[in-house]
């Protein structure tokens, strides 16, 4: 997983910094943000979005949940909207690895 090894690491650790400046806003989780994030880029794009993040935990589908309960202003989009493209190294090594297990 090349992002999260070497100097990617380090450089997309450093990305979660505003990520947990919005979540002490709100009392939430890093990922509770970026569920909150993904929904609301239906209202962004003027189409429905529904994140569907997979847990196996029930405590988390109650977190992963209660994400669609929080609002983030516009200054706080604006603030996470750039992360995305800083984001170093490729998802996988090797791009046969998306599909396994899958099969």
């Amino acid at each position: 997983m090349p992002r999260f090894t070497g100097d990617n690491a380090a450089a997309n650790a450093a990305l979660l910094e505003p990520v947990r400046t919005v979540a002490e806003a709100h009392g939430a989780t890093l990922g509770q943000i970026a569920l909150a994030w993904v929904h609301q880029q239906a209202a962004v794009h003027g189409l429905p979005v529904v994140p569907i993040p997979g847990t196996r935990k029930p405590g988390r589908v109650e977190e992963n949940t209660s994400a669609t309960r929080i609002t983030l202003t516009e200054q706080e989009l604006a603030l996470l909207e750039p992360i995305a493209a800083k984001v170093a190294g490729p998802r996988y090594a090797n791009m046969a690895f998306t599909s396994a297990g899958r099969e």
